[in-house]
């Protein structure tokens, strides 16, 4: 799919809610690669109201010159298709990255020795939804519900746990519900927050985002957690991410009980269209990722349990 398809069919359907059914986009993801395409240009190309989606003038002006793009662009992926054989594409987030990959790249090397792999951090979640269906990756892990018109292998259900410093006083629940936490404490966001593909962002974002001292941008990881050991806030993080950080750290992380767990997937195109390369790498990760969870504690470190949580009291 080109870049300015995703305009084109807007304009010709002349709403978002068709226009996404027909290119296979949630309606969010939709709205986000339109807007995306606006800042990148620097003009509003649609009008939005209650009857739809109507072509400023602006996008009127530009809407010949896209569809000539749209056909130029077509031409140019056929022409490279043949030498884009000896190369894997795969969008990759934090968690991911150090959990599952070096173990995965091993394995499909042993296979492919001569295969290069480029591996895209994405940004958003939805950036990984979008690159598959633009031709730009391969393949994509993505933590969220399946988009139609793609394949999504799902390999792992990630739970959200809350954060809090070793001697705050909910760092010694055994799990907590986020009910609990309203007006109670600052919460500290990260860029899982602000994420519009990530389960937080309707789940716990919109709920804690007010209940903080400071006007907190929202921040990596690490430096997040550093600011929650240093007592300034709590936060909410799922475990894959966790892994990694929680190690050195004086912190707790609590399971929370009514927010629902993401599922992490392999996101690619109809399995049945896969070339042999994209399909060994999903067959791969599938049987990488089962002997992790095999392999890898219950507990989070750091995380209570009922022992510890005893002799914290």
């Amino acid at each position: 799919m080109g870049l300015y398809r995703p305009i084109l069919v807007t304009a010709e359907c002349g709403t978002l809610t068709r226009a996404a059914k027909l290119l296979g986009y949630t309606q969010p993801s939709l709205s986000y690669v339109i807007s995306g395409i606006e800042a990148d240009l620097g003009v509003k190309l649609f009008t939005r109201d209650q009857r739809g989606m109507r072509l400023t003038k602006a996008g009127k002006q530009a809407i010949d010159l896209m569809r000539q793009m749209e056909e130029l662009d077509q031409r140019l992926r056929e022409a490279v298709h043949a030498g884009e054989q000896d190369l894997l594409r795969v969008g990759i987030f934090t968690g991911v990255s150090s959990q599952w990959l070096p173990g995965i790249l091993s394995a499909f090397f042993a296979r492919f020795p001569d295969t290069r792999v480029k591996l895209v951090q994405q940004r958003y979640y939805l950036d990984g939804e979008l690159g598959v269906k633009k031709g730009t990756l391969d393949c994509a892990f993505y933590p969220g519900s399946a988009p139609s018109g793609l394949a999504c292998v799902p390999l792992h259900q990630d739970s959200y746990y809350l954060i809090t410093g070793e001697n705050h006083f909910l760092g010694g629940r055994k799990s907590i519900s986020l009910r609990d936490l309203h007006g109670m404490v600052p919460f500290i966001p990260t860029t899982e927050s602000f994420d519009p593909g990530s389960a937080l962002w309707n789940q716990v974002y919109q709920e804690l985002s007010a209940q903080s001292l400071v006007d907190f941008e929202p921040m990596e990881n690490q430096t997040c957690l550093s600011m929650v050991e240093e007592g300034l806030g709590i936060t909410i993080l799922p475990g894959l991410a966790l892994r990694d950080l929680l190690p050195g750290h004086r912190l707790c992380a609590v399971p929370l009980l009514d927010t629902a767990p993401r599922t992490i997937s392999l996101l690619c195109p109809s399995k049945e269209d896969l070339p042999m390369v994209t399909s060994v790498f999903l067959q791969l990760t599938q049987e990488r990722v089962a002997a992790w969870k095999s392999k890898r504690p219950d507990q989070l470190p750091g995380a209570r349990t009922e022992r510890n949580r005893e002799s914290h009291e």
